[in-house]
C-alpha cells in the first residue's frame, strides 16, 4: 500500500472540496444568514460589504444596505505593515456614519483566523486616525482618540507598535486634501463574530459612532468542517475567481432562491447558465458625455465594438479580443477580471493615455470614447486616469503626459473587481465635486 499515494489522493480530494462550487455557496449562503441576523438585531444601522470579499455575504436588496463602495484591505493590518492609506481613506463613509449613527461593516476571513486583519487592525487604525484628526482639525480635546483592537486578534505588543504610528498617519491625512467633515462622537469598532453567545446592545444614547466589524464566517479546524450534506468552508467569499465560474455577488442574490434550490450536481450547469445569461443581456450603447472635460470624453458599455463606428477614436476594454474588429481607430485592451487583471490594467495604461493624445489632439475630430463589455469593468477607470493625465482642473485638454508629470494619477485608486465603478466614481467626485 503506497501511503504517501493515499495521503496525495486525500489532500486532494479535501481541496477539491474547498474549492467546490456547491460548498463555497451553501457555505456562503449560511454564513449570510448570520448577517442578517446581525441586521436584525440593529435595523437602524447602515450596512455596507467590504470589497471584495463581503459582498457575497450581503443580500444588496435589505433596506439597510448602502450604495457607497468601502475598501479596508486586509494587507493596511498585516503584521509590521500597518498602514493608514490615504488611497484608500474612506472619508466618503463618514457623512453616512453620522446621518446613520454608526455602520456596520461585514467581512469575512479563511481559515486560521477568527477575524480578518481588515476588521481587526485595518478598521481601528482608520477609526483612531479620524478621531484624531477631527479632534486636531475642530480643537475637540474631549474627542476619544484612543486605539480600540480586540485583545483575542491583536496582542499588546503588535497594538503598541500601531499606537506608535498613529499621530504620523494623523499628520499624513491632515496635510492631504482630503475635507474631514465633523462628526458629533467619535468612532468606536465593535467586532462580531459568529462565536458570541449574544450581540452587544446598543441601547440609549451611545457616547460614540459604533462600527459593527461583522466577520460573516465561523472558526472551524483547518477551515472546513462536513456537515450534512455539504463541506462548510470558512470564508468562502474569498478569491473567487478560483471557484466562482464568473458568478459574482449580484448574480447570486438576484438568482438566489434557484441556486438555493440547487444540489450538488447540477450546480456548475445552473451557475454556468446564469453567467452566461447575464452576459448576453443587452446593456445601454448610450455614450454618456463627461462635461467637466467639455464632453471631448465619453462613456459607455457595449458587449463589441460597433464596426459601422471604426472612424470614432475609441478605448474599449474587453476580457478577450474579438478577432473580427480590427480598425486604427479603435483600441482594444485585454484586461481580465478580478485580481489578474491588475498588472494587466496597469501595461495598459501608457498606451491608452498615448492613443487618447494622438486621436485628442486633433479638436476637429469626434469625442474621444471609453467603453467595455460591462458597466462594471476597468474602462472607467480608463477614462478617470485620461482626465487626470491629459486635463487640467478646469477639463481643458493639455496634452501629454510628459507635458506635466505622472504625479497626479489615479493608478492604485482603481479596483479592478466587479464593484470597480462606484469606487473609482467616488474617488473621482472627491477629487472633483462638481464633477457629472
Amino acid at each position: 500500500m503506497d501511503l504517501d499515494k493515499i495521503l496525495k489522493d486525500d489532500l486532494k480530494a479535501l481541496e477539491k472540496e474547498k474549492t467546490g462550487l456547491y460548498n463555497r455557496l451553501r457555505s456562503i449562503l449560511d454564513d449570510s444568514a448570520f448577517v442578517d441576523r446581525v441586521r436584525e438585531r440593529y435595523p437602524e444601522l447602515p450596512m455596507a460589504p467590504n470589497l471584495r470579499c463581503g459582498a457575497w455575504y450581503v443580500d444588496p436588496s435589505w433596506e439597510q444596505v448602502i450604495g457607497e463602495p468601502v475598501y479596508f484591505k486586509s494587507t493596511d493590518g498585516h503584521f509590521n505593515n500597518w498602514d493608514f492609506n490615504t488611497r484608500r481613506a474612506n472619508i466618503h463613509l463618514l457623512p453616512v456614519i453620522e446621518r446613520g449613527k454608526g455602520l456596520v461593516l461585514v467581512d469575512s476571513t479563511r481559515r486560521g483566523k477568527r477575524l480578518p486583519d481588515a476588521l481587526a487592525k485595518t478598521v481601528p487604525i482608520w477609526c483612531s486616525v479620524i478621531n484624531r484628526t477631527i479632534a486636531r482639525r475642530y480643537t475637540i480635546p474631549t474627542f476619544d482618540t484612543a486605539l480600540s483592537t480586540p485583545s483575542y486578534a491583536v496582542s499588546p505588543s503588535e497594538h503598541s507598535q500601531i499606537e506608535a504610528r498613529l499621530d504620523a498617519w494623523t499628520e499624513r491625512l491632515l496635510s492631504s486634501t482630503f475635507e474631514i467633515p465633523r462628526l458629533s462622537k467619535p468612532l468606536r469598532p465593535i467586532w462580531v463574530t459568529p462565536a458570541a453567545s449574544t450581540l452587544p446592545p446598543l441601547s440609549g444614547e451611545l457616547e460614540f459612532l459604533p462600527i459593527i466589524c461583522l466577520s460573516a464566517s465561523e472558526h472551524v479546524p483547518e477551515g472546513i468542517e462536513r456537515r450534512h450534506g455539504y463541506c462548510y468552508v470558512q470564508g468562502s467569499g474569498d478569491d473567487h475567481e478560483m471557484w466562482s465560474r464568473g458568478l459574482t455577488p449580484s448574480e447570486l442574490w438576484k438568482n438566489v432562491e434557484q441556486i438555493r434550490r440547487t444540489g450538488e450536481e447540477d450546480m456548475p450547469g445552473v451557475v454556468d447558465s446564469l453567467v452566461s445569461g447575464a452576459e448576453t443581456v443587452q446593456v445601454s450603447t448610450s455614450w454618456i458625455p463627461i462635461t467637466r472635460a467639455h464632453s471631448r470624453i465619453m462613456l459607455a458599455s457595449t458587449p463589441a465594438p460597433n464596426p459601422s463606428d471604426s472612424n470614432i477614436p475609441t478605448i474599449y476594454v474587453t476580457t478577450s479580443v474579438p478577432e473580427s474588429t480590427s480598425s486604427i481607430s479603435i483600441m482594444l485592451l485585454p484586461i481580465s477580471q478580478g485580481k489578474a487583471g491588475q498588472k494587466q490594467f496597469m501595461e495598459a495604461l501608457p498606451r491608452a493615455i498615448q492613443f487618447a493624445a494622438r486621436n485628442l489632439e486633433d479638436t476637429s475630430r469626434t469625442p474621444m470614447r471609453v467603453a467595455g463589455e460591462s458597466e462594471l469593468d476597468a474602462a472607467l477607470g480608463i477614462a478617470m486616469v485620461l482626465l487626470e493625465a491629459l486635463f487640467d482642473s478646469n477639463g481643458v485638454y493639455i496634452g501629454q503626459v510628459e507635458k506635466r508629470g505622472a504625479s497626479r494619477f489615479l493608478y492604485p485608486l482603481v479596483l479592478i473587481s466587479d464593484l470597480v465603478k462606484p469606487a473609482v466614481c467616488r474617488t473621482y467626485q472627491t477629487k472633483h465635486p462638481n464633477a457629472p
